[in-house]
Formats: C-alpha cells, sequence, structure tokens
C-alpha cells in the first residue's frame, strides 16, 4: 500500500493528500508533505513493526513512530 503510494508521489500522478499514508497523518499538514516526507515516514512505519515483533520492551524513538503506530 504505502509502496505503491511511493511510487505514484515518485511518478507525480497524485499529491500527497490524495494517497493512502495522508490518512494517517494529521490533514491540517498535508500540503507540506512531500515525497521525501512519505519515504521517512515509511522507514518509521517498518522501524515500528520491527519493534513490535522484538522481545522485550521497545521503546518509540519519535512522534514519526509514534503516529506509525496508530490505526
Amino acid at each position: 500500500m504505502f509502496f505503491a503510494d511511493l511510487r505514484r508521489l515518485a511518478r507525480r500522478e497524485v499529491t500527497f493528500a490524495e494517497i493512502d499514508m495522508a490518512e494517517y497523518l494529521p490533514r491540517k499538514h498535508l500540503s507540506r508533505h512531500n515525497l521525501a516526507f512519505a519515504e521517512r515516514f515509511l522507514v518509521c512505519v517498518l522501524t515500528v513493526t520491527r519493534k513490535l515483533r522484538e522481545p522485550g520492551v521497545q521503546w518509540l524513538a519519535c512522534t514519526a513512530e509514534e503516529r506509525a503506530l496508530r490505526p
């Protein structure tokens, strides 16, 4: 889902507000986001996924990881 978002943004087929990833972020700031932000946020999503699978307590490192954890 998010990988397809990156591809569509890179091809300039859509704006950030039109991709699935935008649904997980505050609408107030969508106009500021771009492909570079989407790539960084995807890294946060993958990092949170890894942390959830590891044993023990894994603390979230930043606000972006907290956003990535929210449904």
